[in-house]
């Protein structure tokens, strides 16, 4: 009976979670967007398919601000279907992408909650709206997810079973989020520090990091390799980080005079080509770090505040939630929103204070820091935050399983008392 039980759940929420995602397909089609990078992916793969050409702001002129992974998965499937059925095709494989997140994300609780409190994860995300509706659209926001649940999942495996078998997956897994957002790049350093809480042997650490390398070269490579040829430099990722760090430098408190739109105004002056965006984003971020330089020296307590308090208190109070499903409004999730940030921090923290689960929080905790760390000094973005929100979901689902089992055990307690026992069960 158990047996079937741990088959069934999974697929009585997938299910649920595959039923919404297609509710709101169904309902919308076509229309539902944000007319923004989703069309713009949407763009820059069928120029890709016309012209074998990776472009996103001028149709005839190639680009490095992004990388790849979008605009190639949806030039495949309009290659495989045509663009018109194409449109449609990509949208279920979205929802196929962000129900087979949800099994991640069950798979990798079971490592803290235990299987039947994974469900709770899973069910959460099933319902989650802006899981709902980025399943809906043409973003990374859902492979990324499912790329950095994969990552996270085989970490924990690497480190259990210390074989090569776990090593490639953790290695694709990692090199898919890369291809589809380049926040995933410094998430080595949350392994390495993981791997030697957990005491990796180094013989095996040292021959597996050697294996990481060459694997690093063989799969960047060819984008090191089109960078190049492009664009006459060598770019290990992307060429867009100026715009994001000009940005930033408008966001916390007595940050330096100016509009965003007129030092940009000032960076293009000094650009020739209109065409020529890689220099664009080059000159917004000389023009970033001048104003970061002003603002040090204008108020360097300020500056302090802005980036290690209110820009990460920016970027982690909100949710991505910009098409609503369902008519459920924008505050009501983020109100839940927060209800799972605070109850999630607080199962991660409890979970620090747990010797057997300490070596995950530090991972967890690392990860999660060079985020805020990256996309503070940055844009601090509320849909940056979005890949962490399943972290959020499942510190809360800990939370609630060690209450309820708290109360379980109490009232077992008390049944033991009087039958003349002392012994109180373990959490």
């Amino acid at each position: 009976m158990k047996k079937n039980k741990a088959i069934i759940m999974p697929i009585v929420i997938l299910l649920i979670a595959f039923v919404l995602r297609l509710g709101v397909l169904l309902e919308h089609g076509l229309d539902f967007m944000i007319a923004s990078d989703d069309m713009g992916y949407v763009s820059s793969a069928k120029r890709f398919l016309m012209h074998g050409m990776l472009t996103y702001h001028f149709k005839d002129v190639p680009t490095v601000h992004l990388m790849p992974g979008e605009p190639l998965l949806l030039a495949f499937i309009f290659k495989m279907v045509g663009y018109d059925a194409g449109l449609w095709v990509a949208k279920v494989v979205h929802i196929l992408i962000g129900c087979a997140t949800i099994f991640v994300a069950m798979k990798l609780a079971e490592h803290w909650v235990g299987k039947q409190w994974s469900w709770l994860v899973g069910f959460i995300a099933a319902i989650f709206p802006p899981f709902i509706q980025v399943d809906n659209l043409y973003l990374t926001e859902g492979p990324y997810t499912l790329g950095t649940m994969l990552l996270l999942y085989g970490s924990l495996k690497l480190a259990k079973h210390q074989t090569d078998r776990w090593l490639y997956f953790v290695m694709a897994s990692y090199f898919l989020a890369l291809y589809f957002r380049v926040n995933i790049a410094l998430y080595p350093i949350a392994l390495f520090i993981y791997l030697i809480v957990k005491r990796y042997p180094w013989p095996i650490y040292r021959r597996h990091l050697l294996i990481s390398i060459a694997a690093l070269l063989l799969v960047l490579g060819p984008w090191w390799v089109r960078n190049y040829i492009v664009f006459d430099e060598f770019i290990p990722l992307t060429g867009g980080s100026g715009d994001p760090l000009l940005l930033g430098t408008f966001q916390g408190e007595n940050y330096p005079r100016g509009s965003y739109d007129e030092f940009v105004a000032i960076g293009n002056a000094r650009v020739a080509e209109e065409t020529d965006i890689l220099s664009k984003m080059h000159e917004r971020g000389i023009e970033a770090k001048k104003r970061m330089a002003q603002w040090w020296e204008d108020d360097p307590m300020s500056m302090l505040k802005s980036y290690f308090v209110l820009k990460p208190i920016m970027y982690m109070e909100s949710v991505f939630y910009w098409q609503p499903v369902y008519d459920i409004s924008e505050k009501v999730v983020v109100t839940a929103y927060r209800i799972l940030l605070a109850f999630g921090i607080l199962g991660w923290l409890m979970m620090a204070f747990t010797a057997r689960f300490r070596a995950e929080f530090i991972l967890i905790a690392t990860y999660v820091c060079i985020n805020i760390a990256l996309n503070s000094y940055y844009f601090a973005f509320a849909r940056y935050n979005y890949p962490l929100v399943m972290l959020w979901i499942i510190g809360t689902v800990y939370v609630l399983a060690t209450v309820v089992r708290a109360i379980r055990n109490r009232k077992g307690g008390h049944r033991h008392a009087k039958a003349g026992f002392t012994h109180y069960p373990r959490l």
